[in-house]
């Protein structure tokens, strides 16, 4: 019989699949995501941001990527929260704050291994991809392009690094699963597609060819870089996918585009 928090966990799990999970098909993990400790760049979230980053992963697919013993897997993440460490302090002196997220995969036999290591202590490494605005200088609170301070230089005793506000959004996660390599968690931050294809239309295009270039390169990340859900057929028993798009069959379940069009595919409801 589950306990109150599980029963809970469950509760959440089951508003991100297509069917309702029983305690026993899914497997719940922690997952540390980030911290706002100075980074091997010299960056650093600030709280605020991970407050903003506490929200915006709530719902984020991430790889797990292959060990030596199991295959990718997805994961996906249902909470997520920011928690303080008592007595720990940043590279700066801060208060030390880190953002952690509880995951949910389904369990299979595909996915009996990952799940070992997970069990095992195995996941050794964690990436994120968010977009963020705006870096502060550490020593001065201003640009950190423009201040004139150095990275990871002292100042009156005092090290400079980037302070990372306004995350704009965040993309993806992963977790390497590898039982001989530790390393510290990374982080990527990328620029979102959204930004970039505003960025093309305040173009001011001189010619119909300059247009019709910008053009293209706005379709061209729409169909590489933000992804929709194949639309699902059943011919006589078996079941058929078809691209959003264009509505070309697809012949591989779970490949990453379109073989017509390049439309990215999200295959996550299909996965679970």
């Amino acid at each position: 019989m589950l306990d109150g928090y599980a029963e809970k966990e469950l509760e959440y799990i089951n508003e991100f699949t297509n069917r309702k999970y029983k305690a026993d098909e899914v497997f719940a993990f922690t997952v540390n995501l980030c911290d706002n400790d100075v980074d091997r760049d010299n960056e650093a979230f600030s709280v605020e941001a991970l407050r903003e980053l506490e929200r915006l992963f709530v719902g984020k697919t991430g790889i797990l990527e292959k060990s030596t013993s199991s295959k990718n897997s997805t994961a996906r993440i249902f909470v997520c929260g920011v928690e303080s460490v008592p007595g720990k302090k940043t590279k700066a002196g801060d208060d030390y704050y880190k953002l952690v997220a509880r995951a949910f995969i389904p369990v299979n036999e595909n996915t009996v291994d990952t799940v070992s290591d997970i069990k095992n202590g195995r996941v050794s490494e964690i990436s994120i991809g968010c977009s963020v605005e705006n870096r502060m200088c550490s020593i001065c609170g201003k640009d950190i392009h423009i201040c004139g301070h150095k990275k990871g230089e002292m100042y009156d005793g005092k090290l400079c690094y980037s302070k990372i506000f306004d995350v704009v959004d965040a993309y993806e996660w992963a977790a390497v699963a590898n039982p001989t390599i530790r390393k510290k968690s990374k982080i990527r931050r990328l620029t979102p597609p959204e930004s970039a294809i505003e960025r093309l239309k305040r173009i001011k295009c001189n010619s119909s060819e300059q247009h019709k270039a910008v053009l293209m390169a706005i379709s061209a990340i729409r169909l590489q870089y933000i992804e929709k859900e194949p639309l699902f057929g059943d011919d006589n028993g078996v079941d058929v996918y078809t691209c959003p798009e264009c509505w070309c069959s697809i012949p591989n379940t779970y490949q990453s585009h379109c073989d017509h069009c390049g439309q990215r595919l999200d295959w996550w409801r299909y996965r679970t």
